[in-house]
């Protein structure tokens, strides 16, 4: 089932997720989704840089208002994750992973990035702005070359990208819906499809410290909360969660 959404659709904007805050502090109501076919200042997680070129991807923010503690604010990217991962198989036909915690895979490369960002108001959760960018197509020229090695598309850039824009969008929205639903159910019907898609578990990784520090380690389960259970090089176990590191796979 898709949610009754109202489509705010721009050709450029800095940030569809920016442009996503403003609706929300102006009172637009739950399900206003923000599109643009491209984005100046595009981000992801740590504030890095998302390339977001003309044409060949689809740019979209959701704003929401979900009734949950701030503290589970991780599984509205978590249940994201997973419904991209669906409505890409479904419609592109092509085999897909979650790298944890918020990048969706295709042939060991990156086709998407998500961006959840919460405000809060007092200790309650105000609203949240779910931020998704999917790579439909390799762009002319190819990616910027320090991504080039990473980054992929989900189709071969033939056929109609307009109209697979729009089916994408709505494919998402029809998996996400029902997962955003349950988000306070416990345990989370979610975490199996989650985990069973994740491609670090039980390989080696590397663990990227917001300090900068570099360590190795194991993933090798998925904790009720979506933490990372973690075997070091040195044999301790870590639990970490998404807001502290990121992974490389080895």
């Amino acid at each position: 089932m898709i949610p009754k959404y109202t489509l705010y659709p721009y050709e450029t904007l800095p940030s569809t997720n920016d442009m996503a805050h403003t609706l929300a502090q102006t009172g637009a109501p739950e399900w206003s989704v923000v599109v643009a076919h491209t984005q100046t200042a595009g981000r992801g997680r740590l504030n890095r840089k998302f390339h977001s070129p003309r044409g060949t991807g689809l740019y979209m923010s959701v704003l929401l208002r979900p009734q949950i503690a701030p503290c589970d604010a991780l599984k509205i990217t978590t249940a994201a994750a997973v419904s991209v991962a669906e409505a890409v198989e479904r419609i592109f036909g092509v085999d897909v992973k979650i790298k944890w915690v918020n990048d969706v895979l295709v042939a060991g490369k990156k086709v998407c990035g998500i961006l959840t960002e919460s405000r809060l108001s007092g200790e309650a959760l105000d609203y949240a702005v779910l931020g998704i960018g999917v790579n439909l197509a390799t762009p002319s020229g190819d990616f910027p070359e320090e991504i080039r090695e990473i980054a992929g598309a989900v189709s071969d850039g033939t056929g109609d990208l307009g109209k697979m824009r729009t089916q994408l969008m709505e494919g998402i929205l029809e998996a996400f819906y029902p997962r955003y639903q349950n988000l306070n159910v416990k345990p989370c019907p979610f975490l199996e499809d989650y985990k069973a898609r994740l491609c670090c578990l039980n390989r080696p990784v590397h663990i990227l410290g917001e300090d900068g520090t570099l360590e190795k380690g194991t993933p090798v389960d998925l904790e009720p909360d979506f933490s990372l259970r973690i075997v070091m090089e040195d044999g301790q176990v870590k639990c970490l969660r998404a807001g502290e590191i990121s992974l490389r796979l080895s």
